[in-house]
């Protein structure tokens, strides 16, 4: 997969760029050792730097790590498992070069796959300030949709790296606090399903769900009163979708019970139900 990855870069259309590749395995590990591996054909290559963690930290990390080894004006982000179709950066470096400094980044459309099936399309449409939209999750800006100005990037410290989960969404909350996105409906990259980095249980989800409302909080309460008690049952919700996950679905039942519900319960239960229907019985609706 991560040939794929890296193939997909060195193929961009834009041809004045950076790829670090960041290994969060630690060293001598044998997740380290294949990634070396993978990456030796690119040993000569000088647009492909390879960096290993010392010991596993986290994805919050490694993104830091990535973008103090890199020089460029503007960053993007790119999991080992997906890749970018080839004039993604060209057209949003365009696209940037011509908004001025109150746009932190430009964000754009993806495609969706299983194995070699597509199942999905996720078409981006709002711009400007977009900062409560992120934190209702009324929209979805996935990292590697992202072109971002590193002078933005900087002014807010990076990603923080207290988070295990949910440092991409954490990290979008802080930016679009400070600057306007832009957005550019364009398939740009391909998104491959994995579960790797799900949730080993419901207590983990909950976990690091509530880490990051703790984090949010002052966030959350930049908003009215209604869309911040909103958010919280969302958040929770969401959370508590990892026991339909786990088929532990009498818990499920208790923990949505022990949220006081709003009309995002409804939606929340819909989609909930809808995933149990058609990935674990299997049924399509």
């Amino acid at each position: 997969m991560l040939r794929r990855t890296i193939d997909s870069l060195l193929a961009q259309t834009y041809s004045n760029i950076e790829i670090v590749v960041v290994d969060d395995n630690g060293v001598g590990t044998p997740n380290q050792l294949n990634t070396e591996a993978v990456l030796k054909p690119y040993a000569q290559n000088s647009t492909v730097k390879y960096i290993c963690h010392d010991v596993n930290k986290n994805g919050a990390a490694a993104r830091n790590t990535g973008v103090k080894a890199s020089s460029g004006a503007y960053i993007c982000f790119l999991d080992d498992d997906d890749i970018y179709h080839p004039t993604k950066v060209e057209r949003q470096v365009e696209m940037m070069e011509t908004l001025d400094e109150t746009y932190g980044m430009v964000y754009c459309s993806n495609e969706v796959y299983r194995g070699d099936k597509k199942v999905s399309e996720a078409h981006v449409y709002k711009s400007g300030y977009v900062f409560g939209d992120i934190l209702k999750c009324s929209i979805q800006i996935s990292t590697p949709s992202m072109l971002v100005r590193r002078e933005a990037y900087d002014s807010i410290g990076g990603f923080d790296e207290s988070f295990r989960r949910h440092q991409d969404l954490e990290f979008l909350v802080r930016l679009t606090n400070r600057y306007k996105a832009q957005a550019m409906d364009f398939i740009g990259f391909r998104i491959y399903i994995t579960n790797r980095n799900s949730a080993r249980s419901f207590e983990q989800m909950y976990q690091w769900r509530e880490h990051y409302l703790n984090k949010m909080m002052p966030y959350i309460q930049q908003l009215p009163k209604k869309e911040q008690k909103n958010i919280l049952i969302y958040q929770r919700l969401s959370a508590a979708f990892q026991l339909v996950k786990d088929k532990r679905f009498k818990e499920y039942i208790l923990q949505c019970a022990k949220i006081k519900p709003g009309y995002r319960f409804f939606v929340s239960w819909y989609r909930n139900i809808m995933y149990f229907v058609k990935n674990i019985l299997g049924i399509s609706h």
